[in-house]
């Protein structure tokens, strides 16, 4: 008897479930030289808009309107293909860039899904904490070495910092500011930079440092030690994301056979 009301069960369960599928069976809107647009292809093409402009399209009459916008690009698209356009050199070779783009897009977001869980992070934080040191500091950024090295010396004989960053320093983000940059960890700045920076102690300066912005002296200010993964911020987060996706680009490098010719570069 149970057997016998189990597969009664089954029974309305599949039947409910064909009658879901036909509800969701794409219905014919418009066809244009038999290229058949249905109610998928509008949806489809409107969750790939941007959210205001989906609001737009969302009454009735925008819908029509975007079934309209759907024809017209049928019909130019059709036309294209009459004059050979999808053989063309010049289109080729856009779409094959475009492919690029979509396969480099697609295969971040795997990396992504795949490799920056909630679990990883934190064990990738706990097993990197000491990487993950806060610095506070402040720079001056100016073009010639001579420069940088008369404005070190001028603070080592007991210049003000702020002052001089004003007067000298060519980053407009930061010299209204006295070239303060903020906190931040391993990974958020260059490489040279970030090594001089926490290789100090608080409220030391420097001797000019080159980076491919210039030379720059800098000053710590602070020094904070890692927080605790349940103190993290979403920003303290997407940091070690970052640091994260970055390795998994490395491994990716370290596994290819990369060959670059520098001496081309210029």
């Amino acid at each position: 008897m149970r057997k016998r009301i189990n597969m009664m069960i089954m029974a309305t369960m599949l039947i409910g479930l064909l009658g879901q599928v036909s509800l969701l069976v794409a219905e014919e809107l418009a066809s244009v030289n038999g290229r058949v647009i249905t109610t998928e292809d509008l949806e489809n093409k409107l969750k790939g808009l941007a959210p205001q402009m989906q609001g737009h399209y969302m009454s009735s009459a925008g819908k029509q309107e975007f079934l309209d916008n759907l024809i017209s690009g049928e019909v130019v698209f059709q036309e294209g293909l009459k004059l050979g356009l999808d053989k063309d050199k010049e289109v080729l070779a856009k779409v094959e860039e475009a492919k690029r783009e979509i396969v480099i897009s697609t295969m971040f977001e795997k990396i992504v899904s795949e490799k920056l869980g909630e679990e990883q992070l934190k064990k990738y934080y706990e097993t990197h904490k000491k990487d993950f040191k806060q610095v506070k500091a402040s720079h001056i950024l100016v073009e010639q070495e001579d420069q940088a090295k008369a404005i070190y010396k001028q603070l080592k004989d007991g210049a003000n910092f702020e002052e001089l960053a004003k007067k000298h320093s060519i980053d407009t983000s930061t010299k209204d500011k006295g070239g303060d940059l903020g906190y931040f960890t391993r990974g958020q700045m260059v490489q040279s930079f970030e090594d001089k920076a926490f290789s100090l102690k608080v409220n030391k300066i420097g001797e000019p440092v080159q980076t491919s912005f210039g030379y720059h002296i800098i000053k710590v200010l602070d020094i904070k030690d890692p927080k605790k993964y349940e103190e993290m911020r979403s920003e303290d987060i997407n940091v070690v994301k970052r640091r994260m996706f970055n390795g998994e680009i490395e491994r990716l490098k370290e596994a290819a056979k990369i060959v670059v010719h520098k001496d081309r570069i210029k």
